[in-house]
């Protein structure tokens, strides 16, 4: 008997397509699909709006996302929950505290408890109930059927709870368990600034450039969602003595990123850069007291942007080009511990 060999190609395909369907099954478990992101934005100092022929400097307003949202920063809320606090301070009334409640000195008396035993019971339902079974038991002949039922119907309280026998959770139901309280743990942690690794490497190949200088390196985790369903992130330089504001408040670069997945990876990022002395001829800028929000939509001040959107895969490296800044982004998969991977292998080898 002869097999064609566009049989036994048919065959290796199948296989090998039901191999990494198997592999992925695992994280088919997760309820959402992970990923760790990490950007690195850098300026080039000897760029200016009058020395490239482009026109880089805008003066639309700005338009923000409704749903922006901003990481939490760990190190922030670890000085915030080691802030020094009076004991009148924290006892102070505040609209999320309402304070102890006022309880009574004393309960009042209940006249009923005399008639009730500890366990509440009314005594005259007692004995009621109990004088209606011996007239039935003075009625019903010794040793008859229906006497034994009920002496064996008495023996077994009323609300004694029925025994149902305690099934041990399969090795598939604990291997679930154990994924599943890693992913709780995934959410708790996620949209928080993670310790950098990726680019760090970049980050010294960008400080050694006299014309370039690194500005925003953060790294965070989050569940990524759907192409329909963006999640922009708020994303700007810290205003220091470093980095200051300009005049009329803004951080030098301040915007927004996404990411989303369907069949690949999709960056998208809209970052606006400020500066005083933006602009083809020297603009004085005084002092807008009247700007108090950073979201602010209005705004006269100039500023050059980077708005660009690019597909990439998990764990390659970007680059996003602007005649002022760049920036570089790589996206990696969250993946479980190898010791999962390794038992439910194991389990999907054995059908269990």
């Amino acid at each position: 008997m002869s097999i064609k060999p566009s049989t036994v190609i048919t065959a290796l395909i199948l296989f090998c397509c039901s191999a990494g369907v198997q592999g992925a099954d695992l994280e088919d478990q997760l309820q959402a699909r992970w990923f760790e992101i990490e950007i690195l934005v850098f300026e080039r100092l000897d760029v200016l709006d009058v020395n490239v022929d482009e026109k880089l400097t805008l003066r639309r307003p700005r338009s923000w996302p409704e749903n922006l949202l901003e990481v939490i920063d760990p190190s922030a809320l670890a000085q915030a929950a080691g802030t020094d606090m009076s004991l009148s301070e924290l006892l102070a009334p505040n609209p999320y505290c309402l304070g102890y409640p006022q309880l009574r000195e004393q309960d009042p008396q209940r006249p009923l408890l005399e008639l009730e035993n500890s366990f509440g019971d009314n005594r005259a339902v007692v004995v009621e109930e109990r004088n209606q079974a011996e007239d039935s038991e003075a009625v019903t002949p010794e040793g008859s059927p229906q006497q034994q039922g009920s002496e064996a119907l008495a023996e077994v309280p009323a609300d004694a709870p029925a025994n149902a026998p305690a099934l041990a959770p399969t090795a598939r139901e604990l291997l679930l368990r154990e994924i599943d309280a890693i992913e709780q743990g995934l959410f708790s942690s996620s949209y928080t600034w993670l310790p950098t690794s990726a680019l760090n490497d970049d980050v010294k190949s960008i400080n050694r450039q006299r014309t370039l200088r690194p500005l925003i390196h953060k790294r965070w985790r989050a569940p990524v969602p759907a192409r329909d369903a963006p999640q922009p992130i708020y994303i700007a330089l810290p205003i220091d003595q470093r980095s200051p504001a300009t005049l009329t408040g803004y951080p030098r670069i301040e915007g927004y990123i996404d990411v989303t997945v369907s069949r690949y990876l999709h960056f998208a990022t809209t970052l606006w850069y400020h500066a005083d002395t933006l602009g083809a001829d020297p603009i004085m800028m005084p002092f807008n007291p009247i700007y108090t929000s950073r979201f602010d939509p209005f705004t006269s001040e100039p500023y050059m942007q980077l708005q660009e959107s690019r597909r990439l895969r998990s764990g390659d490296l970007h680059y996003l080009d602007h005649p002022k800044m760049g920036v570089l982004v790589i996206i990696e998969p969250v993946t479980l511990p190898q010791n999962l991977q390794d038992r439910w292998q194991a389990l999907e080898a054995s059908g269990g």
